[in-house]
């Protein structure tokens, strides 16, 4: 899910505002700011892909998170 005009540690508000609608769009689920921020927290220490700037992680990392 990409929300283009990110470009800090931390994303602005419309960011926020646009990562929300995307949230909602594709998973049809309303997330409020805390729960942005924690999820960009946790996307933005993953590794990206040089090429496509797709975020790139582990097996052991998927697992961890699938089991919830």
């Amino acid at each position: 899910m990409a929300a283009y005009n990110i470009t800090s540690n931390s994303p602005k508000a419309q960011a926020r505002e646009n990562l929300a609608k995307k949230m909602y769009t594709k998973y049809r689920k309303r997330v409020n700011k805390a729960q942005l921020e924690y999820i960009w927290g946790q996307c933005y220490r993953l590794g990206r892909d040089p090429l496509t700037a797709a975020i790139v992680t582990d097996g052991s990392w998927r697992e961890s998170k699938n089991r919830y």
